[in-house]
């Protein structure tokens, strides 16, 4: 999986090597558009094989995190 550096670097390329004035996104933009749309590897919590996993993967993906940044 790619990570959000190297499609910063990417992005700041093809954007230097297009005509029109683009704005160049930051690795912060990047990195937020990739978490927002779950392009992120997440760590495995325990074994996949036992009889509590699926709920306990339904229960995590439905808990709400917060962060620090602003709409």
């Amino acid at each position: 999986m790619w990570r959000a550096t190297y499609h910063t670097d990417n992005l700041l390329v093809l954007a230097e090597q297009t005509p029109q004035p683009n704005p160049k996104p930051s690795y912060a933009s990047v990195r937020r558009f990739m978490k927002a749309r779950g392009l992120f590897k997440r760590a495995r919590r325990g074994p996949a094989s036992s009889p509590g996993a699926p709920a306990a993967e339904h229960r995590f993906e439905r808990r709400e995190s917060r962060s620090y940044e602003s709409e």
